[in-house]
């Protein structure tokens, strides 16, 4: 006979997300309102004005497996605990560098403490929810969502420098990813003109790559190369018809309708 057990009332999740170079992951507890009150003052959920674990049971523990900014300070890849203190209309965010609970919290290891304004949270969210939003290449929004409350704050890092120093190490061995160093120019490091020489030398490589044209096409197009983009998206629908990509030949057919 199976031997089961109560599922606890707020079960922990452990979100993973892939941020910059690295991960932030987010292990929490999740509970949930079943009829009561969260963030008043007599609330037993998380009263305003308290310190709060952000979750339940355990407090809410945060891993940046690299280096991230919040705010204005600077945050070394590590594992923190992540605290709140809700109030009406603002936040106070706090990382922290124990990670023993909230009953060994010590405010002397704040790493961070920003205050962030309360958003109505259209959802209503019946279960206490933690996503990582709005994810760029160097940076994204950690949001806390409760009932009909609302609130989020930035983390930033800096990858551009630490790219560029890789793929001029790459290009100078036999690997040389001409592709991958021209998109790099075109999105992240705005330099267009390093990115048509890469572009161009990967399609010597690879001249039916259908992804490397419509890169090729965007480059031309941010340069203001108007006919050499018309070309370069007429090559891309040309290749990717032939290589059977739909979502390249849709890709193309928008392109050459705005140009």
């Amino acid at each position: 006979m199976s031997i089961f057990t109560l599922p606890s009332a707020s079960p922990k999740q452990t979100l993973i997300q892939e941020f910059g170079l690295g991960k932030i992951t987010i292990v929490y507890s999740r509970p949930s309102l079943r009829g009561r009150t969260v963030f008043g003052n007599n609330s037993i959920l998380a009263p305003s004005g308290k310190l709060w674990r952000t979750g339940a049971n355990n407090a809410t523990l945060i891993t940046f497996s690299d280096n991230v900014t919040i705010g204005n300070t600077f945050i070394e890849a590590s594992t923190y605990s992540l605290y709140t203190i809700p109030s009406v209309n603002t936040w106070e965010i706090i990382l922290n560098k124990g990670i023993g609970g909230i009953a060994t919290y010590n405010k002397v290891d704040d790493l961070v403490r920003l205050t962030v304004p309360v958003k109505e949270n259209l959802a209503n969210k019946e279960t206490f929810t933690i996503n990582v939003q709005q994810i760029g290449y160097e940076n994204c929004t950690i949001q806390l969502g409760w009932s009909n409350v609302l609130v989020e704050f930035g983390v930033s890092t800096k990858i551009v420098e630490r790219l560029n120093k890789s793929y001029e190490l790459q290009l100078a061995s036999e690997t040389k990813p001409h592709f991958q160093v021209a998109y790099f120019y075109h999105v992240l490091a705005n330099d267009n003109n390093k990115a048509l020489e890469q572009a161009n030398i990967a399609l010597q490589n690879n001249p039916e790559a259908y992804y490397i044209h419509y890169l090729k096409t965007n480059i031309e197009a941010s340069i203001g190369n108007v006919e050499g983009a018309k070309e370069s998206a007429k090559k891309t629908l040309e290749t990717a018809t032939a290589a059977g990509s739909e979502d390249y030949k849709r890709l193309a057919e928008d392109l050459l309708s705005k140009l």
